[in-house]
């Protein structure tokens, strides 16, 4: 019976402390992807060429900022956006160099985003002098990190 007793005692225990925990911000998730593990899978698939699959990782928001952009690249209406960012890619070597593995410096998490800064100039820089380094934004978006195009994180 002593169990039993315990048992009772446990539950509301471990309700207060769900409660309270998420009142106070905390989040227990370990099934959730770390900005690290997000940059890993999104290079792993450009490197592969699957630029569709860096396409999904996409948040939705920046899907739709970088739509018009996409279609006046490439005006074919029977194309999709996932369509004209794989073609975009696979012509443009500087756009396609966005998303390749680089030596990450470090990661900084604010809430539900990430900044990935990389030991390697960003491709896009044009400038006579480029940054030796160059950073990727990504933003949460349910229990993913995806890249986040055209809108830095909150200050």
């Amino acid at each position: 019976m002593t169990i039993h007793n315990d048992r009772r005692r446990l539950l509301p225990a471990a309700a207060l402390v769900a409660v309270f925990g998420g009142f106070a911000g905390y989040r227990w998730a370990p099934w959730r992807e770390l900005p690290r593990d997000a940059w890993d899978a999104i290079t792993s698939a450009a490197a592969a060429g699957d630029y569709g699959a860096v396409w999904g990782r996409f948040d939705p928001a920046s899907q739709s900022r970088m739509a018009p952009k996409l279609r006046a690249f490439a005006p074919d209406p029977g194309l999709s956006d996932r369509e004209r960012f794989c073609r975009l890619c696979e012509a443009r070597p500087d756009v396609r160099g966005q998303f390749l593995p680089g030596p990450v410096i470090d990661v900084r998490e604010s809430g539900d985003w990430a900044r990935v800064r990389l030991a390697r100039p960003d491709p896009m820089d044009r400038s006579p002098v480029p940054e030796p380094t160059s950073a990727v934004t990504l933003a949460r978006h349910g229990s993913r990190w995806c890249l986040s195009y055209g809108a830095g994180p909150p200050e």
